[in-house]
């Protein structure tokens, strides 16, 4: 298995100001991204959720 490297995730700036409710559909959306490390690398995975509907409108 890899070893880790201690390299953690980046902060970034909160664009949405805390402000997590949204008045349309797809106007504002949260990402989350985890990194899964496994034997011949890594994994990224990615949800994207509409802030209204609370419903995954993306991925990869």
């Amino acid at each position: 298995m890899p070893q880790d490297d201690g390299v953690r995730s980046v902060s970034v700036d909160d664009v949405l100001d805390r402000q997590f409710t949204a008045d349309r559909l797809n106007q504002m959306g949260n990402a989350e991204v985890t990194c899964i490390r496994i034997a011949k690398g890594r994994l990224d995975t990615t949800a994207i959720i509409d802030l209204l509907s609370r419903q995954v409108v993306g991925g990869s």
